[in-house]
């Protein structure tokens, strides 16, 4: 479960594409093409980006400049969030450098669920306060245990793996009745995307769900999980209710939407 789990993956609509046609981009992404900024002289020359579910997420940066490079950020937003954070990667100063960051995701206050989008670029400098704004890239944090599929629908993107793929489709379909009766209701925006991911059973589902005590993870039976602020779900795909936990939750992220620019939080009974 510790290894990095290196495979293929694109988005698709109701397709599947052999895995061989697939380009590499999500559990572990490279980046070899050189990006310059000839007014600094600093070049990136690669990056590297490897899911380590559920420990966290390893960026891996080769860069060099005229003069030394003491300083390699790398910000990050997550999901739909227009909020972004940043950590700072490890090396030493020299005009070329090898610097890392593990960007945890396994704690109370750093968990990401599996299946988001990061969208993330790196701010270098060097000891001249010359500095290279690389642009932006986009990395699926995925869950490395098994071989995700996916299907897009609208804005919804379903993930799924093994034989679901029916019960993917119909997830999406309710999902996207969902969004057609309740967004204009709630007023709430419907373009902007949504994730799903989807488990086959709750042992699955276990070491996807954010870290609480062992006799709550054991012992509840979750079924569902809406993360309103980088519109993600996870949703529970055994059983009969699975499209409507899948829309229950969808609705979670709809009264975010509405009310996110509220002046005070709507209970969480009413949310409910």
């Amino acid at each position: 479960d510790n290894m990095p789990n290196i495979r293929t993956y694109t988005n698709f609509i109701l397709i599947k594409i052999p895995i061989s046609l697939i380009i590499l981009v999500c559990v572990f992404s490279i980046w070899p093409i050189p990006t310059t900024n000839a007014q600094s002289g600093i070049t990136l020359e690669s990056h590297t980006v490897i899911s380590e579910f559920p420990k966290g997420i390893r960026f891996n940066v080769i860069t060099s400049g005229q003069s030394n490079i003491i300083e390699i950020k790398m910000r990050f937003s997550k999901g739909s969030s227009n909020t972004s954070s940043y950590g700072y990667l490890e090396f030493e100063e020299s005009t070329q450098v090898n610097g890392e960051y593990f960007l945890r995701t396994s704690t109370g206050n750093t968990y990401i669920p599996p299946g988001t989008s990061l969208t993330y670029h790196f701010e270098i400098t060097d000891s001249n306060d010359n500095i290279l704004i690389t642009e932006p890239q986009v990395f699926i944090y995925e869950d490395t245990r098994f071989n995700w599929e996916d299907i897009t629908e609208g804005p919804i993107t379903i993930l799924f793996h093994g034989p679901i793929e029916t019960r993917a489709t119909l997830v999406g379909k309710a999902m996207i009745e969902t969004l057609d009766n309740m967004g204009p209701l709630l007023g709430a925006d419907i373009t902007e995307p949504i994730r799903v991911n989807l488990y086959n059973n709750s042992v699955e589902m276990l070491k996807a769900l954010p870290p609480r005590s062992e006799t709550i993870r054991t012992e509840l039976v979750t079924e569902g999980m809406a993360f309103p602020d980088i519109g993600m779900l996870l949703v529970l795909a055994s059983g009969t209710r699975a499209k409507g936990t899948a829309s229950h939750e969808l609705t979670h992220i709809l009264v975010h939407r509405a009310t996110k620019d509220a002046f005070l939080p709507i209970p969480a009974w009413l949310n409910e």
